[in-house]
């Protein structure tokens, strides 16, 4: 079995106290997790074909943002948009890449 990630253990939080606060460490291994996962995938990017996904950097800026910054709020709603951030960069890099795609197939 693979050790939990901080997401893991941001999520277990949320799943056994959803309308309390997340403390400090539980925002940050909310955050974090978030923002390495996307940002792993930049650098694996980068290296196999140079190109930066800039929604992915921006994403996991934003995961942080609002995760910092929702520090009173309901463990359930941080999660929430910090998820929705994250499906959002996702759907904003798919629209790209089907645009791009397209271009290189008709060219």
């Amino acid at each position: 079995m693979s050790e939990p990630t901080a997401t893991d253990v941001a999520a277990k939080k949320t799943v056994a106290h959803p309308d309390q606060a997340l403390s400090g460490a539980g925002r940050f291994a909310l955050g974090a997790g978030i923002a390495l996962y996307l940002l792993g995938f930049v650098l694996a990017r980068y290296r196999s074909i140079r190109r930066i996904a800039w929604e992915r950097v921006l994403g996991a800026a934003a995961a942080v943002l609002v995760v910092l910054l929702l520090d009173a709020v309901a463990a359930a709603v941080v999660m929430t948009a910090a998820v929705a951030l994250l499906a959002l960069a996702l759907a904003v890099e798919a629209a790209r890449l089907r645009e791009l795609r397209a271009s290189i197939r008709a060219g």
